[in-house]
């Protein structure tokens, strides 16, 4: 509920604070005293657009702040996008209008924009009167004011997660087809890659293992290679040296023969020759304990290099295997998407039927309990001083002729035709209405009169008040035009809408002021060259006295107060 609105320097209130009752608060005074400025100010501080003209002449800004109670509805409020601003159960509205520039806005002392404002003083307050900003004048609203009162909730909330499934069956079903057309465009490049990665065959981590393996064969290739070159010109070629020095010793024994001297060095040179030989025979050992098989070693590389060719492809061999699995599915796709496409526009067809079957049921309700609506308004109506009223719920389909759009958009089939599907079902509605005899219905907005808006407001307020969750109404001159028995139904209608929702109303009439829990007057005062608002929380007393003036005039007499007094208690019955 609204606690209390602080208001400075706003046209010609200078300075004011109010406190608000949790029923029904009745603002009165003498016309032009300032009343509906204070409702223009609690509409600006919930996000109604706003003027520099309104700042009182000779300040710099106005300032407007609201304290709204939310901790006995929290938890049927729809928060989740205003988390940043709430840390408590109570909100509080500032709006600041300077007498240059651009005003802002603040909830909770944390800067909002114009659109978020409303949108969360949306779901608190309806101005009902001569305002833009009211929530039964706006044709949207209509469809979930006869869905409460139709008792559809239930049924909406399991269409919406019908509808929800319905539009991921089509999801899938689009992702499906563009999938499809991408894999038959890079068919045989899908074809090719697969091809080369089956070709290959690579095992998990088989690149790592191959490389550890080779590391360490290759020493005994090196060794090998050094070990067999070794032998060869020690000992195991014509070249080597062994031979040579078999010559040589052959060379020494006939030069010996002429010169003895030669003999000195043959014992030498065959000494030399059995150390070599004992040498090239410890190298063929050792060639021989090397185990190497270059044939291998080639075969190893050649795979090595194949794996290297899928890693420069595909990123490792790891993602190599995974594009494999891909690849797979993607030919198994094209194979058989025309069986999958089938599959899923039959799924969604049967998913349309049933959402069709709950949508039979709200539509229903919703037939059934317009014309109850009609009825019920039309008589409250007639109650409130608007004879020979005419009102109809006027509802719209869309129908989809294109079944191909079926598979492309939400579709409801119901009635054996498809339907768009919308938030709340496959209707909308808006309410009509003709408050004169011989003029046709027409939408609520285009009513001209302000007190037949307010009356309008209030009968329908009347009979949805136990569905209605608004916590905020307020009701601007709804007593225009009308006076005696219809005024002091108008007076037992708002009281009774107080039990279900908070209500701030203005009226010059004595019966609607007599049915306030809290009251309050409304003075303007004009001292020296300067206007001022005053405004007073009346006590029993003051309250008698103030619904005696609104009885007689200024004039106040002790029967006036006698008979404001008996008109409290009627209206207290």
């Amino acid at each position: 509920m609204l606690k209390s609105i602080y208001i400075k320097n706003f046209a010609i209130i200078e300075e004011l604070e109010l406190n608000f009752h949790s029923g029904l608060n009745i603002l009165t005074g003498e016309t032009g005293a300032g009343k509906s400025i204070i409702i223009d100010a609690i509409s600006l501080a919930f996000g109604e657009r706003a003027s520099s003209e309104v700042v009182r002449k000779n300040s710099n800004k106005a300032i407007i702040e609201c304290v709204f109670d939310i901790s006995k509805i929290k938890e049927s409020l729809n928060l989740s996008d205003f988390t940043d601003f709430i840390d408590n159960d109570e909100l509080i509205f500032r709006r600041e209008i300077p007498s240059k520039g651009n005003s802002r806005s603040f909830l909770n002392d944390t800067p909002i924009s114009t659109s978020k404002l409303r949108e969360i003083s949306d779901m608190l307050v309806d101005f009902l009167g001569q305002y833009e900003h009211q929530t039964l004048l706006k044709s949207i609203n209509h469809l979930k004011i006869l869905d409460e009162f139709a008792n559809n909730t239930d049924l909406i909330k399991e269409y919406q997660t019908q509808l929800k499934e319905l539009t991921e069956l089509i999801y899938h079903l689009k992702e499906y087809k563009n999938r499809r057309e991408e894999l038959f465009e890079k068919k045989d490049e899908i074809k090719n890659k697969l091809n080369l990665i089956l070709q290959i065959d690579p095992k998990p981590n088989e690149d790592e293992d191959i490389n550890t393996k080779l590391k360490q064969i290759e020493n005994a290739e090196f060794l090998t290679n050094l070990a067999f070159e070794l032998y060869s010109l020690i000992y195991n070629s014509e070249t080597s040296c062994y031979q040579y020095l078999n010559r040589s010793k052959k060379l020494i024994d006939t030069l010996s023969k002429y010169e003895s001297r030669f003999l000195e060095f043959e014992k030498e040179i065959s000494s030399i020759s059995i150390s070599l030989k004992e040498f090239a025979s410890f190298v063929k050992d050792f060639l021989d304990s090397i185990d190497f098989n270059a044939e291998e070693i080639e075969q190893m590389r050649q795979r090595y290099a194949d794996l290297k060719k899928l890693i420069r492809q595909f990123g490792s061999i790891e993602d190599a295997l995974l594009m494999k699995e891909k690849l797979s599915k993607d030919i198994e796709l094209i194979d058989k998407y025309e069986f999958k496409i089938e599959e899923l526009k039959s799924n969604i067809t049967a998913k349309s039927k049933k959402i069709g079957e709950l949508v039979d049921l709200v539509e229903k309700g919703r037939q059934d309990k317009a014309k109850i609506l009609s009825s019920l308004v039309v008589e409250k109506l007639k109650s409130l001083g608007i004879e020979n009223s005419k009102f109809e719920v006027k509802f719209d389909y869309s129908l989809i002729n294109d079944v191909d759009l079926v598979f492309e958009i939400p579709a409801i089939c119901y009635n054996n035709q498809y339907h768009k599907a919308l938030s709340n079902g496959i209707s909308q509605c808006e309410f009509l209405i003709s408050t004169n005899p011989g003029y046709d219905v027409q939408p609520l907005k285009n009513v001209a009169s302000g007190g037949e808006i307010s009356r309008i407001m209030l009968a329908i307020k009347s009979i949805i008040a136990n569905f209605d969750k608004m916590p905020l109404l307020i009701f601007d001159e709804i007593d225009t035009g009308i006076s005696g028995k219809i005024a002091q139904k108008v007076a037992l209608e708002l009281k009774n809408l107080a039990k279900f929702h908070q209500v701030i109303a203005i009226t010059h009439l004595p019966q609607v002021a007599a049915a306030g829990e809290r009251n309050f007057v409304v003075e303007k005062i004009v001292l020296l060259d300067d206007t001022f608002v005053k405004v007073k929380q009346l006590n029993e007393k003051e309250k008698i006295y103030e619904i005696a003036k609104l009885l007689s005039g200024e004039k106040v007499t002790e029967s006036s107060v006698n008979n404001a007094a008996e008109l409290i208690k009627s209206v207290a019955k």
